[in-house]
């Protein structure tokens, strides 16, 4: 192989890369409009928190355990802070999406809780490596 084309391939690459992370960037952009809450919001009831818990995460009303936890550690990967420039105003609103999903998932998680059997339980908190 050439060097030209050996430099070819290696910025092509490169650029690639940087193209799947910017239009990565834009989808997370796309949903932090869609968990911008609006101000002045009324606090949330017990009933409403939980459809505001399937909101964020973006599951079904009757979705199983293994997808509600499936969307939580997407939405937890795609709003990771360490993707934008620390100390940016894109890093801060990332940490406070971040920190959204985590209650929604805590919400519905202790909701799926109450339906789960025992050995469900113990074998879901088993970390295996």
């Amino acid at each position: 192989m050439s060097g030209a084309r050996r430099a070819y391939d290696l910025l092509r690459a490169y650029v690639g890369r940087e193209l799947d992370r910017i239009h990565s960037v834009d989808d997370a952009y796309a949903e932090l409009d869609d968990f911008t809450p609006a101000s002045g919001t009324p606090p949330a009831t017990a009933k409403s928190e939980r459809e505001q818990a399937r909101a964020v995460l973006g599951v079904a009303e009757n979705a199983s355990f293994g997808e509600v936890r499936r969307a939580y550690d997407r939405l937890m990967k795609r709003s990771d802070p360490d993707r934008f420039t620390s100390g940016s105003a894109e890093a801060r609103t990332a940490a406070e999406i971040r920190e959204r999903v985590r209650r929604a998932y805590a919400v519905l998680a202790g909701d799926l809780e109450n339906s789960v059997d025992a050995t469900e339980k113990r074998f879901r908190s088993l970390e295996i490596d």
